[in-house]
């Protein structure tokens, strides 16, 4: 149980979301509130299904299970930000001018959509109250 716990100080030491202690204290604390809480159930599965026995047992199965699931989500959020920030580096890498382009097209064909509807609905309006004059 011990060695769980350096190796869980050890990680989250490594780790500042915010920079800020008392912020990174609070996400930290829902984080493995979480966690714990997933951990827990998965336990008592493991105890109602047989395959753990005995306090210690459970408590070391926790254990385990809570840093397996710790590890996987930092692994996961770490890979998560390099995708994220080669995706950004690879929008800013786009010249200004497709940038402009591609605003000014989506803008006209908004306002052709627009023009368009507005005078099928019109037309559409007129046909009506014609045949209801005749």
């Amino acid at each position: 149980m011990k060695e769980y716990k350096k190796l869980l100080t050890f990680f989250v030491g490594l780790i500042a979301i915010s920079g800020i202690g008392l912020i990174d204290d609070l996400i930290w604390g829902v984080v493995f509130g979480i966690i714990g809480l997933i951990a827990y159930a998965i336990v008592g599965v493991l105890y109602k299904i047989g395959i753990i026995s005995g306090i210690k047992a459970g408590s070391e199965a926790n254990s385990a299970i809570f840093m397996i699931i710790l590890i996987s989500g930092i692994s996961l959020a770490l890979w998560l930000i390099k995708v994220i920030n080669a995706f950004k580096e690879w929008l800013l890498s786009i010249p200004n001018w497709v940038w402009w382009t591609t605003l000014g097209v989506s803008i006209a064909l908004t306002i052709a959509f627009m023009v368009f509807y507005i005078a099928k609905t019109k037309l559409k309006k007129g046909k009506k109250e014609a045949i209801e004059k005749s």
